[in-house]
This record gives C-alpha cells, sequence and structure tokens, in this order.
C-alpha cells in the first residue's frame, strides 16, 4: 500500500493539530531570528533607526 506523503508526516506527529502547531511554532522563530539579524544592517545606514518599522506598520 502506498501512503500519501502527507499521511507519513501527519503519523510522525501525535495529531494534525500539533504539525501544524510545530510548523508555524518553527516558521515564526526563524522569520523572527531573520527580521532581528536584518533589520538592524538595514536601519544602520539610514541613521534614521524606526523609519522603517513605522512604514510597515
Amino acid at each position: 500500500m502506498k501512503a500519501p506523503l502527507r499521511v507519513l508526516v501527519l503519523r510522525s506527529f501525535r495529531s494534525p493539530l500539533q504539525a501544524v502547531g510545530s510548523l508555524a511554532f518553527f516558521l515564526l522563530t526563524v522569520l523572527s531570528i531573520l527580521i532581528l539579524i536584518l533589520i538592524p544592517r538595514f536601519v544602520a545606514p539610514l541613521r534614521i533607526p524606526y523609519l522603517p518599522l513605522q512604514m510597515a506598520a
């Protein structure tokens, strides 16, 4: 029997909800680390520290 890849991935977790939650937590962690690394590099040459943050908001 061939099982779809998604079924195999979901079986590796206790429940689909936990799989989605762990994936979302992983993506959120990676995004927060990238933001913390990249924002000072873009902001430092501008010498206007909070302008990009206000434009994004």
